[in-house]
């Protein structure tokens, strides 16, 4: 029914694999990525009006609105959000290495927090707006000495149950997804 998903990090991994899926069910796609010409492999194949391509870089707010922006004048609508970009850096309890976890902060917490509170009337207009936090296990367990990663997720995790709150009486809907490695 002509709905439409944005979806960051979309060129590899598991981003890939939920936009071919979602196109596949009949989804109109957004995606987005630091280098768009990543996603040419991906989309080569698929109908012209089905598909937006958009620079996305997580560290960049403003490639966030212009995103946005550019999805909804081009399909009209937003129905659905996968905050999927994300990056693991090693940063254990006693590493100094401050300019890494802030690029994980960066990444994996500000840049989909930014991309909600863009996003969010949007879905709200649709009445019925999904928004998917792609975490990880690692935002429910530390493993190892990597702290920096959890935290992280851990705050996307936390993310997912605030949007909720913000969005719920608007039909808007949203959900933390915790896989293991990939």
């Amino acid at each position: 029914d002509n709905r439409v998903i944005m979806i960051s990090g979309a060129n590899r991994g598991i981003g890939h694999a939920i936009a071919d899926t979602l196109y596949d069910a009949g989804y109109s796609l957004s995606l987005g990525a630091r280098s768009p010409d990543t996603l040419a492999d991906l989309t080569g194949s698929w109908a012209p009006e089905r598909v937006l391509i958009g620079h996305y870089s997580a560290e960049q707010q403003e490639t966030h609105h212009q995103w946005v922006a550019k999805t909804v004048a081009r399909f009209g609508r937003l129905d659905g959000l996968i905050n999927n970009a994300g990056i693991m850096e090693d940063v254990s309890v006693e590493d100094d290495n401050d300019a890494a976890l802030d690029r994980m902060w960066a990444v994996n917490v500000k840049a989909p927090l930014s991309m909600t509170r863009t996003a969010l009337p949007h879905l709200r207009r649709s009445g019925a707006g999904r928004i998917i936090n792609v975490a990880s296990l690692a935002g429910k367990a530390v493993y190892g000495s990597g702290i920096g990663y959890s935290m992280t997720k851990f705050a996307a995790v936390a993310l997912s149950p605030a949007t909720r709150h913000a969005g719920w009486d608007d039909g808007v809907r949203c959900t933390a997804l915790c896989p293991g490695y990939v």
